[in-house]
């Protein structure tokens, strides 16, 4: 709406222009209503701060920054879950990711940018994931110079499957090894408890295993030989593994 569009249809033109990017995009088509308006069938887009730029005759005015059209909308990612060693096809589902592949697009999962991004549908896009690590990530999808993110993402918690040995002194300082999965592709520094009490030395040595050094145990612990939890965070995760070593009972 506005003035000046003329008392007869003197066939408008009106366009939608990025603020931030040069050129712009035809409506797909323009009719004129009136002195005060005119009308315009939008052409497929997915940008934000848009300038309306209306032609008449050869007379030119620009509305800055007035139109913008819906942000992307992330609803899940598919798996939602994979190992710490990445490298799978992640496919995000929402909307609003545009009508055709022609505006720069990218996917995260966290803070690690996805490689491979790749644009299917208005509803759909894909990327590969990268290694990583935590649960609860944020999967974020920039579209041109708008952004959605959802907590739809996680890698795998580490998962024990045994010890060896699975048992040792009361007095500690032994060298325990802990075989599973989901230690992390590389060194992200993990934690073992055995019991309450922290290995004073944990050691990555692949996705599949970690050694601890192990903790003396309590001294009222000392004459019980009591079985105690063990525990492996890495980062925010967590895995508990109940009972699972043994302190040998210590003799006077």
């Amino acid at each position: 709406s506005g003035y000046g569009f003329g008392t007869v249809d003197f066939t408008p033109s009106i366009s939608i222009r990025t603020f931030f990017i040069p050129g712009g995009t035809a409506c797909m088509a323009s009719r004129w209503l009136s002195d005060t308006s005119v009308a315009c069938k939008l052409p497929a887009d997915t940008n934000s701060d848009c300038n309306v730029v209306v032609t008449l005759d050869r007379t030119v005015r620009t509305l800055q920054r007035v139109f913008s059209y819906d942000n992307p909308f992330v609803t899940k990612t598919a798996p939602s879950n994979m190992l710490h060693t990445g490298g799978e096809v992640v496919t995000i589902t929402g909307f609003n990711f545009g009508a055709s592949d022609h505006n720069p697009r990218s996917a995260r999962l966290g803070d690690t940018s996805c490689t491979d991004t790749v644009w299917t549908s208005d509803t759909s896009m894909s990327c590969k994931a990268q290694p990583g690590n935590s649960d609860l990530l944020n999967t974020v999808v920039s579209v041109a110079l708008v952004q959605h993110r959802r907590l739809a993402f996680s890698y795998n918690n580490p998962t024990v499957h045994s010890l060896s040995p699975s048992n040792g002194p009361a007095s500690g300082n032994l060298v325990i090894t802990l075989n599973g999965e989901s230690f992390g592709p590389f060194e992200l520094t993990p934690q073992v408890r055995i019991g309450g009490t922290l290995c004073p030395k944990t050691t990555w040595v692949s996705d599949k295993q970690v050694t601890c050094k192990l903790p003396s145990a309590p001294f009222d612990q000392w004459f019980t030989g009591k079985s105690a939890d063990v525990y492996v965070q890495l980062g925010k995760t967590r895995t508990l593994w109940k009972q699972s070593f043994t302190y040998d009972q210590a003799c006077l």
